[in-house]
């Protein structure tokens, strides 16, 4: 297992959008210092974020580790920063999707690596938008050229467990499964198409071109539907637009990077723009 150090990302700023507040850095009130918050109970870890009780009955604390792991865990490097990069990249995109009518279970940053977030009954599926044809969905349905513009744009539901390989699920299989009732079910391709659409446009105003992301959903404590886990370069496909468009290079900002078995140097490097493109005022 390997280790990178060495990220050089321009400090944070808020996301001034909408009439969401500037940032409220919790370390500067009651959450003074990370290490306040070392004791609080673990309430589970996953491959590469940590989640932590809080005094409050609704927040808890979600702290994103700095491993890279691809294939399901198969594949595992650590990088120094990365968790602070993953940590900065979600509060700002899930401030911008409240922004924009979608609801979050974001509350609030905590430097340098952690978000405060609402505690929610996690939904055992990966809800995933397409809009260019790539990766998984090539192989599954060669009918697609690669980089194909999909119209309309394409939700797949994924079964969450790493045990299985994630199984394809369809709105059948996940009522049949009593996973979620129907109505709920169409709401969340609903909800993975609304945000597809705010997050297409974000990016294009920044030249990046959002080729395909995952979602993950849970219930808050009244029973309302929100984005759960990480919005970021995890999580997501994100090409250079320009380069796309007009050359049909793909110039990847992402972790698919680190799937095809590029340098940890080359990983670190994209990251750090990554964040500098979407972080930056």
């Amino acid at each position: 297992m390997a280790v990178k150090k060495g990220f050089q990302i321009k400090k944070f700023k808020a996301c001034k959008v909408g009439n969401i507040p500037e940032e409220k850095i919790l370390e500067e009130r009651e959450l003074k210092k990370i290490n306040d918050f070392k004791p609080l109970e673990l309430l589970n870890e996953g491959k590469t974020k940590r989640l932590y009780q809080t005094p409050s009955h609704e927040g808890v604390i979600l702290e994103f580790k700095d491993d890279l792991t691809a294939g399901n865990g198969a594949k595992h490097d650590t990088l120094a920063g990365k968790g602070e990069v993953n940590a900065k990249i979600s509060a700002h995109l899930m401030r911008y999707l409240e922004a924009h009518g979608a609801k979050t279970h974001f509350l609030d940053f905590v430097a340098p690596r952690h978000n405060l977030v609402k505690k929610l009954k996690m939904i055992p599926l990966e809800c995933v938008g397409r809009n260019l044809a790539y990766g998984s969905l090539l192989r599954r349905v060669p009918l697609f050229e690669e980089g194909e513009k999909l119209g309309p744009p394409v939700v797949e539901f994924f079964y969450k467990s790493d045990e299985l390989g994630d199984p394809f699920l369809n709105l059948s299989h996940i009522t049949s499964l009593g996973i979620v009732p129907l109505e709920d079910a169409e709401k969340l391709k609903e909800l993975t198409e609304k945000v597809g659409k705010v997050l297409k446009n974000f990016f294009s105003e920044r030249n990046l071109l959002l080729v395909d992301y995952k979602l993950e959903f849970g219930y808050d404590s009244e029973g309302t539907l929100r984005i759960g886990d990480e919005v970021n370069g995890d999580s997501m496909r994100i090409w250079d637009k320009r380069a796309w468009e007009e050359e049909r290079k793909i110039n990847m900002l992402d972790k698919q990077v680190y799937r095809e078995g590029r340098s940890l140097e080359e990983v670190k490097n994209v990251y750090e723009e990554l964040c500098n493109k979407i972080c930056e005022e």
